[in-house]
Parts: structure tokens; sequence; C-alpha cells
């Protein structure tokens, strides 16, 4: 509003470039900085963000030319110096940085500079005598005398006990602090305290700290960890495979998958994970030359030769990946790494990652886990596909778990197939997470409670009102639902999305969490608007109790309205008031309320609802005419509506050419290639209507006409016309049988309701037969009839979200295939006589 009031103000005009440049490229920020300098040539702070872009791009010619203009032009700006001291020592011209820095400390007395290149020299005398100087000018004299402090232990100017006073003085602050009490113990190892990791050891478990990093450091000065005896000889693994003469199919097989996982009382674990790799084909090769860089600490990472010979791989600092050297076809690639898993403070929860026995592409030889827990410790377990039970040894007070799986063939992919790692082998080891730990997380994760100030209250009423101004007696006399439904879209249709989550903030930056906005924009309206989590449709059948709380993996909105509940979801602009996903609809779901969720969880049920769509379906609707000519071209006057998901992306494609110089006919071609020609093969758009484009809590129309060549085919026998929009059906259960769920991520209704005016003399050969199905998963309904000389097409399609189990996919598959049949049945017509 600054910039649109007074053009001559800079700052307001920046602020919009950098917040604009935070999700454009560098090189857009850059040139519009470059406009702005041009138009303000006088503010030098423009052209030190321009610098700054420039160094971002690597445009060197350019930052040092800017920089140079910068100190030129500026010579008593302080900022400017800077930048040109920048450049100066990162080009090795020592002597014009120096005298650059004495410059900027006359102008500038209190100016850091010169102890920041101290400190980057680690010319520790210099940077402590150059605080010291500062520390006389400046009044945050304490804060200085801290930082000196530190600087004279860094430089080694510092008693060891002194050190050692103010590390356990830290850790006397927060006894919990790993990070802290790994410090003391590690400057009393340094000072000759042998036993000083131990020590902090039994310290941190009598105060239930996390104490894996300093069982991670104790098992460095030894040399050896726990998980030692449970490592595997990769050669021998690799001989006795050779020996047994094993052959797997593929590019590359795996022959050994294998991790040992060491739990602790206090929650926190230790995984070993060892893999061998056998490339089979010059394909291996290619897709396994770069590998990537295991988690944790790598034990042993090489290429193992058919001589016996081992090659190290290359590594480049920052590449994610590794270069395995001289690979070919009969190689193997081993990989072994330890890496920790933290406690989460107290012992009480604890969830490993999951472990598969199977994979798809790769055929394994020997998939194993072994897991190792204290024998006091009951513990969660879950599996998934074919696992057999665990072999259990219990010795010491501990309890090892194996897991043992054989000749795993890879897993073929399927179309319509769920997220693979579903269905796979695998066993997941935890406990303690109830439904407590959680949504109290969930809620945790939420600002509930947030104070809101008057300014906040102004705003929240305005867009309730529509208006600036107004008092709570007029707020009265808006429904909630019409209060929620004006800051839903005042919140779509202004926020940008970001990571912020203070509501205040959201509110008044734009740009942040949109659920926060909306729920903290309601709580001030005085709407009832809570966050739940929501089972959805298409999660896997839960497996015990952590796959039961995981299945609640969906968050939605639940408003209290005059008309009953009404859910949805705050994403996307485009996406009508009250949307909700088909996948998530008419599913239970449990509110969240931070600040009484603990309690309410200790002393009763969970507050449990059921997910609603009111008036939100998904789905498109074609009606209209065909006038059809012997020859099978035809002229179609349709009306298509849509709504739902299918709006939300059809407004969104639409919206994309707003700023074209001819938008009608940019969105005419739009609507020709997208939705038109892949159902109608050479078809033309001649006229484009479009209603509600901009209203997206009402259904999206348009109006076509539309010219087809060849809406028949052809034949000795007249015409046959295939039914557009509709689609197949039978695509879904191409294969006879399946070994994974068929997966179907939206449902969605599909409606066509056509009048084809047949030739003159034509007539219609086909046996129009009403058609019904009426399954919970699957509803199809056809009504074709034929009056005098026009055949009024009548059919309607609606699949739900969800997913068919193997076992119930035959029939299922007998189900989709008659209807698809009827849905898709082609209308035969016989031409008069010439």
């Amino acid at each position: 509003r600054a910039a649109e009031a007074d053009p001559e103000l800079w700052g307001p005009l920046a602020w919009l470039v950098l917040d604009r440049g935070a999700q454009a490229r560098p090189s857009e920020l850059a040139r519009e900085l470059g406009q702005l300098t041009k138009r303000f040539p006088e503010v030098p702070a423009l052209l030190v963000q321009l610098a700054g872009v420039y160094a971002q791009l690597g445009w060197s010619v350019e930052h040092a030319a800017i920089v140079r203009s910068l100190a030129e032009r500026f010579p008593d700006d302080v900022g400017a110096l800077e930048t040109l001291v920048a450049l100066a020592t990162q080009q090795g011209r020592r002597a014009e940085a120096d005298e650059l820095e004495r410059r900027i400390v006359e102008l500038e007395p209190t100016s850091e500079l010169r102890f920041q290149r101290a400190l980057a020299r680690r010319d520790y005398d210099a940077a402590i005598a150059e605080l010291q100087r500062i520390q006389g000018l400046r009044a945050d004299r304490r804060d200085l005398a801290v930082r000196i402090a530190d600087m004279r232990a860094r430089a080694g100017k510092v008693s060891h006990d002194a050190v050692l006073d103010k590390l356990a003085l830290a850790l006397e602050r927060n006894p919990r602090d790993a990070s802290a009490r790994l410090a003391l113990a590690d400057a009393r190892l340094a000072g000759g305290q042998l036993g000083a990791l131990e020590d902090a050891l039994v310290e941190a478990v009598e105060t239930g700290a996390d104490r894996s990093g300093l069982r991670d450091a104790s098992e460095l000065t030894e040399g050896a960890t726990a998980l030692e005896p449970y490592r595997l000889d990769g050669r021998a693994v690799i001989a006795e495979a050779e020996r047994a003469g094993v052959v797997l199919p593929g590019n590359a097989a795996r022959l050994l998958d294998y991790a040992a996982l060491w739990i602790a009382a206090d929650g926190s674990a230790r995984m070993l994970e060892h893999s061998i790799l056998r490339i089979q084909s010059r394909e291996g090769i290619a897709k396994h030359a770069e590998h990537r860089l295991p988690a944790g600490v790598v034990l042993t990472l090489r290429t193992v030769k058919a001589d016996g010979q081992s090659l190290e791989p290359e590594v480049v600092m920052g590449k994610p990946t590794v270069t395995m050297p001289k690979l070919e076809v009969g190689d193997y690639i081993e990989s072994e790494s330890i890496f920790t898993i933290p406690s989460d403070g107290t012992g009480r929860r604890f969830r490993a990652p999951r472990w598969y026995f199977r994979e798809p592409n790769v055929s394994y030889h020997r998939s194993e886990l072994v897991v190792i827990a204290p024998e006091l410790r009951a513990l969660d377990i879950e599996t998934t596909g074919s696992v057999p039970d665990a072999v259990i040894e219990t010795f010491g007070g501990l309890t090892v778990r194996r897991y043992t799986v054989k000749g795993q063939l890879a897993l073929p992919e399927e179309p319509g197939a769920p997220p693979i790692a579903e269905f796979l082998p695998s066993v997941q080891i935890g406990w303690g997470m109830d439904w407590l730990a959680q949504l109290d997380a969930r809620a945790a994760s939420r600002s509930a409670g947030h104070a809101a100030d008057p300014r906040m209250l102004r705003i929240a009423h305005s867009i309730a009102l529509g208006k600036l101004g107004g008092s709570r007696s007029e707020l009265a006399t808006i429904s909630h639902d019409e209060r929620a439904r004006r800051i839903y879209r005042w919140v779509v249709d202004n926020v940008t999305p970001g990571p912020e989550e203070t509501p205040a903030r959201i509110v008044t930056s734009k740009r942040g969490d949109l659920t926060e906005a909306f729920l903290f924009l309601c709580k001030l309206a005085k709407v009832d608007a809570r966050l739940a989590v929501v089972r959805s449709r298409l999660a896997p059948p839960a497996q015990g109790r952590m796959s039961a709380v995981e299945a609640f993996g969906s968050t939605a909105v639940r408003v209290v309205t005059e008309a009953g509940p009404r859910w949805l979801l705050v994403t996307s602009r485009f996406a009508p008031y009250g949307y909700l996903p088909s996948h998530l609809a008419g599913q239970p779901a449990i509110l969240l309320d931070r600040k009484t969720l603990p309690t309410r969880v200790a002393a009763g049920p969970l507050e449990r609802e059921t997910t609603n769509r009111l008036g939100v379906e998904d789905g498109v609707t074609h009606r209209g005419t065909a006038k059809l000519a012997p020859d099978g071209s035809a002229t179609l006057e349709l009306a298509e509506t849509y709504e739902g998901r299918y709006a939300i992306v059809v407004r969104q494609k639409l919206s994309d050419v707003a700023g074209a110089r001819d938008v009608a006919e940019k969105r005419r071609q739009l609507v020709e290639e997208l939705i038109v020609l892949p159902k109608l093969a050479g078809a033309h758009v001649t006229k484009l209507t479009i209603e509600n484009l901009d209203v997206p809590d009402e259904p999206l129309r348009m109006q076509l006409t539309i010219e087809v060549p060849n809406f028949a085919k052809t034949d000795d026998r007249g015409l046959s016309i295939e039914i557009p929009f509709l689609g197949s059906l039978a695509k879904m259960v191409s294969l006879p049988v399946r070994q994974s769920p068929l997966y179907v991520p939206e449902g969605a209704r599909s409606q066509v309701e056509i009048a084809i005016e047949l030739p003159p003399g034509a007539t219609l050969e086909t046996s129009l037969e009403p058609y019904d199905v009426d399954e919970p998963r699957l509803a199809v309904r056809v009504r074709d009839r034929l009056e005098g000389g026009i055949v009024f097409v009548d059919r309607r399609a609606d699949i739900s979200s969800g997913r068919v189990q193997p076992a119930d996919y035959p029939a299922f598959r007998t189900l989709l295939s008659g209807a698809d049949g009827a849905l898709n049945q082609a209308l035969s017509i016989r031409l008069a006589s010439p």
C-alpha cells in the first residue's frame, strides 16, 4: 500500500521485489533489482543487494564491477566498503583490504569487521584485542565479556580447570542436555580422566537424559561397538553363494541384505546395515555405478572384483553419491554402515525404521533382521506380507530375535498398485506408540490458544463481515457458515504457503500455513473450527497399534455450521469452500485440542466423528446435442460442468494463461488440446464460453461448439459411434490376477447425456437395454433410448476411491468388465440406401 501511495518510496518497492524473488529464479530477481537501481541510483543499499544476487549466480565479472562502482560512488558508506573488502580478500589483494578496513573503522569505530577478519585468519590474539577495543565503546559490555572469554578459551589462554567449570555450569543449568554432558565428558577425558565417558553414561541414566552420543563416543575410544559380534564377513558370504551356485534373475541381485538392531532400555538404538549387490548386466553397471552413501558411519564401501581384489570408491566432497570404480559384470558392491536412533529423552516411546525383506526390480538371496532388546521390555511387533516367525534366544538380560527370508524374487510392478512399501514383507519394532502419543504430538504442533491483540480481532471481523469496520452486533447477524466461507476465501486468495506457523504473523505477512490462519481467524470470528486427524480410505489395513495410529495420517478441518458440521481442507485458492477429497469423505476422524487432549484421553474416549462432503462432488457432466452427417462427421453443442477436483484442475490450467495477450484464444486452444482432442480425435472447438471461472464455490461450466470430422467410423454396414468422455473402466483391471492390491486413489463421477440426431433415413441397429450396478465401490446406470430419429445417450459411472485386495480382485474385475461393456457400448447405424 505504501508503494502504491508514493511510488518514490524505494524501501517498500525493494521489499516487494525481494519478497517475489524468494520464489522466483535468481536471474529474474537480478533483473528486477537492476531496474530498481536504475530508478534509484542514489540508494547504495539496492546496489549491495544486487551485488549479493550476482555473487549467488556466480556472475563474477558483474559482481566485481558493481562492487567497485559502489565504493567509488559512495566512499563513506560502510556497507559498500565492506562489500569491497570481501571482494579484495577473495581476490588476494591483502593490502587493499587492510586499507579499506582502516577506513571503515574510522567511519564506524564499533564495526566488527577487523574482528571478523582476524577470526577468519584464526589470529585469536588480534580478535581478542579487537573485542577489547570495541568493549570500551559499546554499551553491551557484559555480552562482549562473554565473547572475549570464549575467544580466550579457543586460543588456549584459559586453564583446563576453568573450561571444566564452565562446562559443568552449563550442564548444571540443564541436566538433560546431552550435548553439554558429552562436551564435559570429552573435556575430562582430554584432561586424563580415563573413566569420564563411563561416569557420564551413569549420570545420564540417573537423570533420564539421552545417552546415545556418549555411547557412540565410548565405543569410538574403545575401537569396537556392541554390535561387533553381529557383523558378517562379506567375503565369506560371497564365497558361500558362489559355491552354492546361486542364480537370481535381473540386472543386479542382492546376495545379502542384513541388519542388526540393538535397542537400549532408554529408547535409543544403533542399527548395523550390511548389503552385498551382484552386478549381472551392463544395465546393472549403468544403474549402480553411482552408489548413494549409506546413512551414519560407513564401515565398508567397496567393489569386490571376481579375482578377489577390492577397490575403494571415488568420493567427491559434497556429492551425495560415490562412484564405484571399474565396475564389471560379475563384480560385487559391498556396503556396511552403522547409525544411531536417538531416544525421545524419556524412554517411554520407541519406533525403529521398518525393515523390508523384498523390493521391486531386485531379487534377494538372503534378507535378515536381528533385533537385540532388553528382556524385560515388551515390544510391539508388526509384520506385513509373508514373514516367517522369528528365532528367539535369551541371554544376559537380552532377547535376540532373528528373522530370515531367503530366495525372494524381484516384486513385479503392477499398474494401479498402492505404494509398494505397504505390502512388501516387512517388520516394524517399537513400543509406547499409542493414541495419546500420536495425537498429542499432532496437537502440540498446532497453535490453539495463541493470544490475539485488538488489531487481529478487527482484521478477523472485517474479513467475516466482508467490509472494514463493523460492530459485533453486525457480526452476529451473519451465519457461522457464511463467516467461515468468507474467512476461507480470504485465506486461500491472499496467503501464500510457507513455513511460518504463528497465526498472527501469517495473517499480517500473508505467508505461512493456510490451515493455521483459517483456524485462528475463525476463532476470532466466533466460529467453531477445529483440526482433526482422519483415517484415509486409502490407508492399508492396520496390523497392530502402530499402524492403527499411522492410518490416521491425514488432517482436515471441521466447521460447526447451522446446517451441521462441514469438513474441508484449506489448501488451494481454486478449491471450493467445503471441499474434501473423496478418500477422506465418510471416514472416521478424531478431533484435536492442544489444551485438553492429554486430560481427555486419559479420562475417557476420544472425540470421534465421521467426515462429510456437503454438496461438493468430484465429477464431470457432458450434456448437449450432436448432429450426425452420413460421412460420420458431426457438429456438437456441449454444456460441460466440472465439480470438485476436476474443477480445481481446469481452473488452474485456464488461470495460467490469464496474463496472455489474447486470453480468450489461448483458453480455447487449451480446452481443445487438453479436454476435447484426447476424446474426439481431429476435433476443432469453434466457440467457447466459460462460466464461474473466478467463482470457485460454484461448478465450472463451459459451453462448446465442436466440429468433429470423424465422430462416427464408417464401414460397409454404415456408421459406428463410440460414445466419448466416459473412458475405459476395463483398463483398471487389465491383469487377470494381482499380487498387490488395486489402488483407486480418487473416486469420480462421469456422466454423458447427448442427443444424437441421425442422418435422414438412418436406422439404429444396436439394442438399447438398461443397465444398473449399485455396489459400494461402483455405481453404473445406462438409460439410452431412441425417439423419432434421435438417440438419447444417458450413461453415468461413479467409482469410489479405495483399494481392492488381491483376494477380492477377481470378483471386482468381473463386475468392472461388465459395467465397462455397458458404458462403452458402441452404436451401430445403418444408413438409408442412396
